[in-house]
């Protein structure tokens, strides 16, 4: 082969290399076309359920993983998976041989969210690396489940089941580069990145996080600006059905410095529609520190990150900076109450961290940017607020500060009644961001007064 042109001896053809390529990919495909390989997902799952590796393809090399967790043949889903549930998609992917599931699986009367990846050479099964998410999983601080669970909002909002015509498929490279503009617009904090439609969804298993306000400054990309980030570790996106016109990524969020919130590892499903992102599926878990994630080449046991790679140490303070962090603080805090006393809802979430968390007498702490955002929308629906601080103490250290004082707050009913008016103590908690501005991560405060609902 010289040049992309193939010479044979007997007759001297000339081959034009994309010929070439074409007869390539037909081969490959061939070997295991989506027919063979949805007829070895189903025989997979089907051993599985019947706890009968024997029943299954597999090869000699056979590697299995669950949630990056190495597992003996004949243990793990083996033993514990006894159905399928309502929502089964299988997704093929002869170019890569690949085949996957994502849905529901029970074991025993539980519920369980899953993404099961397997790798087909020569008609046999050398990897599965499964996702599984369950109800009492570790996850988010606070949250209820901490992992987002969500079977039975899953099953009302499934992806949808559908094969494109082969005239409106996407080329394949074109697939990959709209889903890596999604990890690309994350890591850059830069929403307009993101080749994604203005309201996409985003279902972390299977509980909604996006749509709260009609996909208004409320979609999958938005909010990335403040988004509780530093990079997409351990990016994998090589898994495309083209006929169904389907993606999945897989990566680690690794967390900013400093946060309490753990990092995820992730299979994300992406449904795209017309050239852009129209809404994401995940399974995904919340490793402990110790894990390495995701166990498989070419990032197989080199994560957790080394502590250098993913936490700068914050800079020397000198009398100078602790003055200008202090007025910026002070800044900071006439922009935040300005958008309480205008009833700014937008302003309001993207001067917060978005795992912002807000502590107020008579509640449960109100957990992610989200939860905030919604709890201040009722309350803006019903009252004008009007509301003063008067900080006592700020206290800076690195990139996170926290300040201590009084406050005052008027809830006037826009349907008329008496005004509701409290006071009491704040304790606010603020993080530095990778520009030097600041957000408010945390905002707890108490009632010396009469009962109330005052924005916070």
């Amino acid at each position: 082969m010289l040049g992309g042109i193939v010479i044979t001896k007997k007759s001297c053809t000339v081959w034009p290399a994309g010929v070439i390529l074409l007869a390539m990919s037909t081969l490959a495909a061939a070997g295991c076309d989506r027919p063979c390989l949805k007829s070895l997902l189903d025989g997979y799952l089907a051993a599985v359920v019947k706890h009968d590796p024997s029943g299954a393809a597999l090869a000699g090399s056979y590697r299995h993983t669950e949630n990056a967790i190495n597992i003996p043949l004949g243990k793990g889903v083996w033993q514990s998976i006894t159905g399928l549930g309502q929502v089964q998609r299988r997704y093929l992917d002869p170019v890569s041989g690949q085949a996957a599931y994502y849905g529901i699986v029970t074991e025993g009367d539980q519920l369980v969210i899953a993404t099961a990846r397997l790798r087909i050479e020569n008609r046999a099964i050398t990897e599965a690396e499964w996702y599984l998410v369950h109800e009492s999983d570790p996850g988010l601080p606070g949250a209820t489940p901490p992992s987002s669970w969500n079977p039975q909002s899953l099953s009302a909002t499934p992806p949808p089941e559908r094969v494109i015509p082969a005239a409106q498929r996407l080329p394949r490279d074109t697939m990959l580069a709209i889903v890596n503009s999604y990890f690309d617009g994350i890591t850059s904090h830069d929403g307009s990145v993101v080749r994604a439609h203005p309201g996409c969804n985003r279902y972390e298993n299977g509980t909604r996080v996006t749509g709260r306000r009609g996909g208004v400054n409320d979609d999958c990309a938005s909010g990335l600006a403040n988004f509780n980030l530093a990079n997409v570790a351990a990016r994998r996106v090589a898994f495309v059905d083209e006929e169904a016109g389907v993606v999945l990524g897989m990566g680690v969020f690794i967390r900013r410095p400093g946060s309490s919130v753990p990092r995820n590892s992730f299979s994300e499903w992406f449904w795209i529609e017309d050239g852009k992102i129209r809404n994401i599926w995940t399974a995904m878990y919340y490793p402990g520190p110790e894990r390495p994630v995701p166990n498989w080449p070419p990032f197989d046991g080199n994560f957790p990150l080394p502590v250098f790679t993913t936490t700068a140490p914050a800079p020397p303070t000198t009398a100078s900076s602790h003055e200008a962090d202090l007025a910026a603080i002070a800044a900071f805090n006439v922009r935040y109450l300005k958008a309480i006393n205008d009833g700014d809802i937008n302003a309001l979430s993207a001067l917060t961290d978005e795992d912002h968390i807000a502590i107020a007498p008579g509640g449960p702490p109100l957990i992610g940017k989200a939860a905030n955002v919604a709890t201040n929308g009722r309350i803006y629906q019903q009252s004008r607020i009007v509301e003063n601080w008067t900080p006592e103490e700020t206290v800076i250290d690195g990139n996170l500060a926290y300040q201590r004082g009084s406050f005052t707050a008027s809830g006037i009913p826009k349907a008329g009644g008496p005004t509701r008016t409290i006071s009491g103590s704040f304790l606010r908690i603020y993080r530095r961001q990778p520009d030097g501005s600041w957000v408010m991560s945390r905002d707890m405060f108490n009632n010396a007064g009469p009962p109330s609902s005052p924005a916070k």
